[in-house]
């Protein structure tokens, strides 16, 4: 926790993983670090976390909070993502018409 709070999450992380090597199960470590991934863009990892997190605690208010959050990261991503492909379709598009139009 102490290393959450200096903002040293590469030492957080570390913290957790030892913690998790000698007990996998450790609800707070694995909510710690799904927390620290998530909030470095890990989704992937965090889902990871949190899920395992809260299949051991499922009545944890803070897991279903993260989870939640983490839904919506999730949600603004894929948005992200389509607007980025759409975008470069619409470009690829205009491209084409300026070719066809030039021959």
């Amino acid at each position: 926790m102490t290393c959450i709070i200096l903002n040293l999450p590469d030492k957080a992380v570390e913290a957790c993983n030892n913690v998790l090597a000698i007990d996998p199960k450790n609800v707070k470590a694995l909510f710690r670090r799904g927390k620290i991934r998530s909030d470095r863009g890990d989704l992937d990892g965090a889902k990871e976390d949190l899920t395992q997190a809260y299949s051991l605690e499922p009545l944890d208010p803070k897991i279903k909070d993260e989870l939640a959050r983490l839904t919506l990261k999730f949600k603004a991503y894929e948005d992200r993502e389509k607007k980025k492909f759409r975008n470069m379709f619409q470009k690829m598009s205009i491209d084409e018409e300026m070719q066809e139009n030039k021959g």
